[in-house]
């Protein structure tokens, strides 16, 4: 399910990049389509006015609101290449090529992945070269939004990386 049961409450749905963020609210009875309520747009450092829109949208809810989030890092990798599938499995694989290939200095404070190009899904340790879409973002990015997330009384129910 992709929105919670809750239906009292209203919800989030926001987007922070580097340019710029973007905020709906949302609500969606149990028998019926999901409604927009509101939108708003605001310069990527606006904090103060995206806590003024919060409170004028979400009056009622004085604890934490709801969101859906989605991110752009400063910071991300997203390539597309060839794996050898059965080193998925060592320890460090994709943690050497990050470091050699696209010069990430320390790898290993990133997450990353080898996803199928055409799925999306992890691509499975088993049998020789294979094209993958590497991605990887670093661990203090994802830190660092989520401290601004709580900053904002945004309790995010999913967290999604788009470039």
């Amino acid at each position: 399910m992709l929105f919670p049961s809750r239906n009292a409450r209203q919800n989030l749905l926001i987007e922070l990049n580097p340019y710029q963020i973007l905020a709906a609210t949302i609500d969606r009875p149990d028998n019926g389509p999901v409604a927009l309520l509101a939108t708003a747009e605001f310069e990527a450092g606006d904090d103060a006015g995206l806590r003024q829109w919060l409170e004028a949208n979400f009056d009622n809810q004085k604890s934490w609101i709801t969101a859906y989030a989605g991110f752009t890092p400063p910071e991300a990798l997203l390539q597309r290449d060839s794996v050898q599938a059965r080193r998925l499995t060592e320890p460090g694989y994709l943690a050497e090529l990050a470091r050699e290939q696209y010069k990430i200095e320390k790898p290993d404070a990133w997450k990353l992945a080898a996803l199928n190009p055409m799925e999306g899904t992890l691509i499975p340790a088993e049998g020789l070269a294979k094209p993958a879409l590497l991605t990887g973002i670093s661990h203090s990015d994802i830190h660092r939004l989520q401290q601004r997330l709580l900053d904002l009384r945004l309790l995010p129910y999913r967290l999604e990386h788009s470039l």
